[in-house]
């Protein structure tokens, strides 16, 4: 009779002494578990149509990365061939815009921001691409192609950030 039967933290019936002596442990208990399931505020998902602009903002930093650093090496291979320099600085801009584009698609509000950062950065790597043809002429292919790849991207994260942009308006 000193013992009675209640319920576990598994739902199961199991048997308990009457005494008072499992009060202070079974509030522990239940403060452990509290503590243990986490009590932070789950942050929304995001939108199938951020996740593709983070994955293509990640893309284009990664690119950017990548540019830069081979501009670098064969800019001080080649003799500092101003070609070379217009690539570094296009894969510096690229950079740029994958880190901003990768930390503005976190927040669905902002994107407006990456809609203005993705064309003005556009424009600039057109620039860059009209301005190599005038210093360089056709003869340094590898510059063209990391250009040509940095306006590729810029493109994709300005058309899928003004889409996204548009359907946020319209809600």
């Amino acid at each position: 009779d000193e013992w009675r039967m209640a319920p576990n933290d598994r739902g199961a019936a199991s048997f308990v002494p009457r005494t008072g002596i499992l009060k202070p442990i079974e509030t522990f208990g239940r403060l452990a578990r509290s503590r243990s399931r986490g009590t932070r505020r789950k942050e929304p998902a995001l939108s199938a149509d951020s996740k593709r602009i983070k994955i293509l903002a990640l893309i284009t930093l990664v690119f950017g990365l990548a540019a830069t650093v081979v501009s670098l090496v064969l800019l001080f291979m080649s003799g500092m061939a101003a070609a070379y320099g217009f690539a570094v600085v296009s894969g510096v801009v690229s950079l740029y815009l994958g880190v901003q584009g990768a930390l503005i698609a976190n927040v669905p509000n902002t994107i407006k921001r990456l809609v203005t950062l993705s064309t003005v950065l556009l424009l600039v790597q057109v620039v860059l691409g009209v301005a190599l043809y005038f210093v360089a002429g056709t003869d340094r292919v590898p510059p063209y192609c990391a250009i040509c790849a940095s306006v590729l991207l810029a493109l994709l994260l300005m058309i899928f950030s003004r889409s996204l942009n548009k359907k946020n308006l319209a809600k």
